[in-house]
């Protein structure tokens, strides 16, 4: 007789929970930071308080001498990343203010502006009261947006002055949008696109347009307001996601003709280029559901 091995019998997997999705968690895990401590946090401490103190003797103004901005924003600048590798943000962001501030005043609004908005995201990080951080977040960003014009880079203004919009919405577990939000999020939309350009510009709730005369707000614009607004559209790639994300948090809020405004907006920079993408399809589609949200089929239609 030929024995035959005995089939072994599968053992029962074990019960292991399934791994959560993460396509739709938007929210960023926080990096573990590491600061330095002992001998070597106080030798750093020092450092930044002798940099901090050369930048501030090279803003005197004296007899024979004038303030150095160049000098002290690099002293400034310098002192900030000894105070941020010690783990005083406080101290680093008011450096990083400080020589954002000097950057601006010597023409170096790049840089300034990378600064301003380094200086508001550890605003948003540190534990002040949420109405500060939230006044400071907006202030700094908005900084931010000004230096970007300066540079002449108009998308990447849009999207500070969009940033410094939402910072009156950090930790916001309302289902209320405040008004001082829904202004500065409608002012920011349009700095991407002028209202003479938005279809849905009826549909904005708040402020009125720079483009449109107040005193006669239904007045046709001019052929030199439309040629002024064709040159103020953000044509940068990508501009328009900013404009998706702001979408897609106002019909959150239930803020759905602020909604239809900021997805028109987003339209029409996709349609600047004269080209049919898969991604001014779907917008279209958005702008179709959140008419239909409104209770407006023909609109729709």
């Amino acid at each position: 007789k030929l024995l035959l091995p005995k089939k072994k019998t599968p053992k029962p997997a074990a019960n292991v929970p399934a791994l959560p999705s993460r396509g739709y968690d938007r929210k960023a895990k926080p990096k573990l930071k590491s600061f330095l401590s002992g001998a070597a946090k106080m030798a750093k401490l020092k450092e930044a308080e002798e940099n901090r103190d050369k930048g501030t003797k090279a803003m005197e103004r004296g007899v024979f001498k004038r303030p150095d901005p160049i000098a002290a924003g690099s002293f400034y600048l310098r002192a900030a990343d000894a105070y941020g590798l010690c783990g005083e943000s406080r101290l680093e962001r008011l450096h990083r203010v400080a020589a954002a501030d000097c950057q601006m005043g010597s023409g170096t609004y790049a840089s300034a502006a990378r600064e301003y908005m380094k200086a508001a995201k550890l605003s948003k990080e540190s534990d002040e009261a949420l109405d500060r951080k939230r006044k400071e977040g907006n202030k700094l960003l908005l900084d931010a947006a000004k230096a970007w014009t300066e540079t002449g880079e108009f998308g990447k203004a849009a999207s500070a002055a969009m940033e410094a919009a939402l910072a009156w919405l950090w930790e916001d577990e309302t289902t209320f949008m405040n008004r001082k939000a829904l202004t500065a999020i409608e002012e920011a939309v349009e700095r991407h696109v002028p209202d003479v350009l938005n279809e849905y510009k009826r549909f904005r709730q708040t402020g009125v347009s720079s483009y449109i005369d107040p005193a006669n707000p239904r007045e046709e614009p001019t052929p030199d307001t439309m040629m002024m607004a064709r040159e103020a559209i953000v044509k940068t790639p990508y501009a328009h996601e900013p404009l998706q994300d702001a979408t897609h948090l106002l019909v959150r809020y239930g803020e759905y003709e602020s909604a239809l405004y900021c997805c028109g907006a987003a339209s029409a920079i996709l349609e600047h280029d004269g080209v049919a993408t898969l991604t001014l399809g779907r917008n279209f589609c958005e702008e179709t559901i959140i008419t239909l949200a409104l209770g407006d089929p023909i609109l729709a239609e």
